[in-house]
C-alpha cells in the first residue's frame, strides 16, 4: 500500500512538472529548463525503480492467485524469482510457484479426466466411420431420429459433422419426410423446401433444401424426401444450447411439431462431440 501511495504521488509531481516545463520553454533560461528536464528524469528512474520492487511482483502475483489467473501469477513470480533472487520475497515467490504448478497439474488432470468420461458417454451414442476416398471422418448418432405423426407421417432430423484429415470441422442436417400413403392425390403432401429449428433460447437455423441435395422418391408403400445440407456451425452450436427446439418443414404445406427427447439428445451430442475434438 506504502508503494502504490508514492508511485500515485510521483506520478502527479510528474505530471505537475511536465505541465511546468511548457511554461518554463518559452519564459526560463535555458539552463534551468535543463535542469527541470533532469529532474523529470530522475523521477521517472524512481517510478521505475519501484514498479519493479521484489514487493510489487509478489503484490501482484497474489492479485492473479485469487482471481485463479495462474499464467499471469506465474509470469510476475518468475520475474520476481530472476531479479530478485536473493530476496525475501522471491523465497515466498518460489514457494507460491510451486503452489501453483501443483493445481495446474490438478486441474489439467480433472480436465483428461472429464473429457474421457464424456466421450465414453457420447461414444455410446455416437458412430465413427472415415470415408477413405473423401479423407473424413463421419460422427453420427446411433439414437432414433425418427418422429411418427399418427399412422401416415415420419420425420427425421439427424445432425452429424465430418472433420477431414487436415482437422477442418463442418456440420450437416440430414432431414427426411415420409407420407405412408402412396397416393398422390393425398394434399398434405408437403413437398418441403426449407427446414426451420428454432429454440427457446431465441437462436433459430434455417436450411434451405434444393436439389441435388434434396432427393424423393415414391414406391408402393410410401412418398418420401430427404435432404442432406451444411448448416453453419456457429448458429448450431448457440441452438443446441436451448431446452427444447421446435422444428418446421416448409414448402406447399407446413408442418410444425417439437423435437422428440431422442432427436433433441442427438442433436446436443452431436455438438458436444464437436466441440470435444
Amino acid at each position: 500500500m506504502k508503494n502504490k501511495k508514492i508511485l500515485f504521488s510521483l506520478g502527479l509531481v510528474t505530471g505537475f512538472i511536465l505541465a511546468i516545463i511548457l511554461v518554463y520553454n518559452i519564459f526560463v533560461p535555458k539552463a534551468k529548463y535543463q535542469d527541470a528536464e533532469t529532474t523529470i528524469a530522475m523521477l521517472k528512474a524512481k517510478i521505475t525503480k519501484l514498479q519493479n520492487e521484489p514487493s510489487i511482483f509478489l503484490n501482484n502475483s497474489k492479485r492473479f492467485i485469487k482471481k485463479a489467473q495462474y499464467d499471469s501469477a506465474t509470469i510476475y513470480l518468475h520475474k520476481l524469482i530472476s531479479e530478485h533472487p536473493g530476496s525475501d520475497e522471491a523465497v515466498e515467490g518460489n514457494v507460491l510457484l510451486s503452489k501453483i504448478n501443483k493445481k495446474i497439474a490438478n486441474l489439467a488432470k480433472k480436465k483428461r479426466l472429464a473429457k474421457k468420461r464424456l466421450d465414453a458417454r457420447l461414444n455410446k451414442y455416437i458412430s465413427k466411420n472415415y470415408d477413405k476416398f473423401q479423407h473424413i471422418t463421419f460422427y453420427k448418432t446411433k439414437r432414433n431420429v425418427v418422429k411418427g405423426v399418427g399412422d401416415l407421417k415420419l420425420f427425421s432430423i439427424a445432425l452429424y459433422f465430418g472433420l477431414s484429415d487436415n482437422q477442418h470441422k463442418y456440420f450437416r442436417l440430414k432431414t427426411k419426410y415420409e407420407n405412408l400413403r402412396s397416393d398422390y392425390s393425398d394434399t398434405k403432401w408437403i413437398f418441403y423446401e426449407k427446414v426451420i429449428l428454432n429454440g427457446d433460447n431465441g437462436v433459430q437455423l434455417v436450411v434451405k433444401t434444393e436439389y441435388p441435395e434434396k432427393q424423393s422418391e415414391n414406391d408402393s408403400e410410401s412418398l418420401r424426401e430427404w435432404s442432406d445440407n451444411n448448416v453453419d456451425s456457429d448458429t448450431v452450436i448457440k441452438l443446441a444450447q436451448a431446452k427444447s427446439i421446435s422444428v418446421r418443414f416448409s414448402g406447399k404445406y407446413d408442418y410444425d411439431f417439437a423435437m422428440k427427447r431422442n432427436q433433441l439428445k442427438a442433436f446436443k451430442e452431436i455438438v458436444a462431440k464437436y466441440q470435444s475434438l
